[in-house]
């Protein structure tokens, strides 16, 4: 993905929501949310279950009511606008698709109701079958279709209508892995071509690094941290981001007494930055002891739970089989070699506000 270049123009941005509010009687799901997406960019809204990101897209689409806060397009303020006035596409994680019409007529319904003539109704929904590859499918009912082409489906109907931001919840959800992945990489790239300003809201942080180039993380209805899916990755805001983004190595309290970098705050021991030596080699870094107490095969490399009993934690090291100093099993002995680098002082985990640490790419 890419980023529009700085100097281009000066348009608003294609998306612009500012201090975005929902509550639910005394209950705020959604507190003084605000993001910017230029168009031909994709921003992933990241979070646990409960945080608000499905509620920030119908806020967005027009979907429910805030309570707070504006939703502009294009510069233009469409608060107030119902959903199918603000130029804005949706596509829901279970597609939302007319399993009783086939391909053509469901990719045609939003350009019906807008009224496009049947000229342009034609030219439009042939070019979107074109484009995504569902020429040959055009006649064929959606419920016989397998889940990608259904997903493809869903995209061309959220396109239709040539929208200044395309939404998407959770839109592979549904999917198994092997097929998520792909689709992702193929998503990616039909939303460089489209050429508009993109959200899309998941729960899996790999899915977000292939198609998106911005991350927005939420908890509890608040921003959390906002940037760069390299830069939030590399510098997490506190150790909750850290632990949320899957970073096993974070010590805090009384964890962190023995270990060779003085502080009282938490502390992050980036895994892919150690080391495994061999437990009796001679030469080399020096470094703890440590015992393999779990070993488990994982996508691309191996997982080795470790007991450092120099400091008193358990650490995990993430790698290639190829890394490994000696034919590893629970119960044998390794040593680590940690550069400096690889410690990392991180805030306590913040107490949710409105005003979110970025970190610039």
């Amino acid at each position: 993905m890419r980023h529009p270049e700085a100097n281009a123009s000066d348009a608003p941005p294609a998306l612009q929501v500012d201090s975005l509010t929902r509550r639910y009687g005394a209950l705020t799901v959604l507190h003084d949310v605000g993001m910017a997406v230029a168009a031909g960019t994709v921003t992933a809204v990241l979070g646990p279950s409960g945080s608000g990101k499905s509620t920030l897209l119908r806020l967005v689409a027009g979907l429910e009511p805030r309570d707070a806060g504006r939703v502009r397009v294009a510069g233009r303020d469409v608060t107030a606008l119902p959903a199918h006035r603000r130029g804005v596409g949706l596509v829901f994680q279970d597609h939302a698709l007319f399993p009783h019409l086939d391909v053509r007529a469901n990719v045609a319904f939003g350009l019906v109701e807008a009224g496009w003539s049947q000229s342009q109704i034609v030219a439009r929904v042939d070019a979107l079958l074109d484009d995504l590859g569902l020429a040959a499918l055009g006649e064929r009912r959606v419920d016989a279709l397998s889940g990608g082409e259904r997903q493809r489906v869903a995209l061309a109907r959220a396109l239709a209508p040539r929208p200044h931001v395309l939404l998407l919840d959770e839109p592979l959800a549904s999917l198994d892995r092997a097929l998520r992945e792909r689709l992702a990489d193929d998503l990616a790239e039909r939303l460089r071509q489209a050429d508009l300003a993109s959200v899309l809201v998941t729960h899996d942080l790999d899915e977000a690094g292939t198609v998106a180039d911005d991350l927005v993380l939420l908890d509890g209805g608040v921003v959390k941290q906002r940037g760069s899916v390299a830069a939030i990755v590399d510098a997490p805001a506190d150790a909750w981001v850290a632990r949320f983004l899957g970073h096993p190595n974070v010590f805090e309290g009384a964890e962190r007494t023995r270990l060779p970098r003085p502080g009282s705050g938490p502390l992050w021991l980036r895994d892919e930055l150690i080391t495994l030596v061999a437990a009796d080699a001679v030469a080399g870094p020096s470094g703890p002891d440590a015992e393999i107490t779990r070993l488990r095969h994982q996508r691309g490399g191996m997982r080795l739970d470790l007991w450092v009993a120099a400091w008193g934690v358990r650490v995990v090291w993430r790698g290639a089989v190829r890394d490994l100093p000696v034919q590893a099993g629970p119960g044998d002995r390794v040593r680590l070699a940690v550069p400096e680098r690889a410690w990392r002082d991180l805030p306590a985990a913040l107490r949710p506000t409105a005003h979110a640490p970025e970190v610039a790419a």
